[in-house]
């Protein structure tokens, strides 16, 4: 679901957006993009009319959580060294001006390539353990897991914001609802009409935060290309007059650029 709400997301902003991207002609491109949508239905249906098998080995989320968690709280340091400069991550730097944050970001990994990262592509399937897993097993997690889950989400974010990027809390808002309806349909991690208010609330405060995160790192970033309105890689303008920003402030269409290209 959240692969083909992405995959339309960016098929209505190319086709719709504010950008003009010089194409002589798309039906290859549409073709190419409708038989992808029809292999991911027949993938998904042929799931559906298929018995499941019964699980080999029966794994608890906690282990996941755990494992996950220790990998995340074990790089961070070092992470956060060879990307910003800062051992402990700079979340201040990070929020009044991420623009500042992510170049110099740039620049210390570009002068000084580092074998973390290395290590990084290496344990990179368990850093994605903690967020989904705390969130899908919350209920049968015990107390110092659920410290732990959550250390490690928080540790990201804040990895992430000093370095002036905004992946940690797009993870954070577009996953987290997804795997509370997973958590709940399947029985693990049930939600009463509280916490489903509760839930949404957050989600939609992540959301929000994501979006004002999003705005001002593409206003503050030098060269940005959504602030000025330019599309480097391809050469065209934005459109000010279409649809989707004709209407909104400057900070708004700003948030759109960054958005569409």
């Amino acid at each position: 679901m959240i692969m083909l709400l992405y995959l339309n997301g960016t098929v209505f902003l190319f086709a719709y957006g504010p950008w003009r991207f010089p194409m002589d002609d798309t039906s290859q491109l549409y073709v190419f993009l409708a038989l992808s949508h029809c292999a991911l239905l027949g993938g998904y249906l042929s799931g559906i009319v298929r018995q499941p098998k019964r699980a080999r080995y029966k794994i608890r989320p906690g282990t996941f959580v755990t494992i996950g968690a220790a990998a995340t709280l074990f790089m961070l340091f070092p992470t956060s060294a060879a990307r910003t400069g800062h051992a402990i991550p700079d979340i201040i730097a990070g929020i009044n001006d991420p623009g500042v944050a992510y170049d110099q970001s740039q620049y210390i990994r570009n002068l000084h390539p580092s074998a973390v990262e290395y290590i990084r592509i290496f344990l990179a399937p368990l850093f994605s353990l903690s967020l989904p897993f705390t969130i899908f097993g919350w209920q049968t997690l015990t107390k110092s897991r659920k410290i732990l889950g959550v250390s490690a989400i928080l540790a990201t974010v804040a990895l992430y914001v000093s370095m002036g990027t905004n992946k940690a809390i797009a993870d954070c808002a577009l996953l987290t609802p997804w795997m509370l309806a997973a958590g709940h349909f399947s029985g693990v991690s049930r939600l009463n009409r509280t916490k489903v208010l509760l839930s949404l609330g957050l989600t939609a405060a992540g959301i929000l935060g994501f979006i004002t995160f999003f705005s001002n790192t593409f206003a503050t970033r030098s060269e940005s290309g959504a602030a000025a309105g330019y599309f480097t890689a391809i050469r065209t303008y934005a459109d000010p007059d279409n649809f989707l920003v004709r209407d909104l402030s400057p900070a708004g269409k700003v948030t759109v650029y960054g958005l569409s290209g």
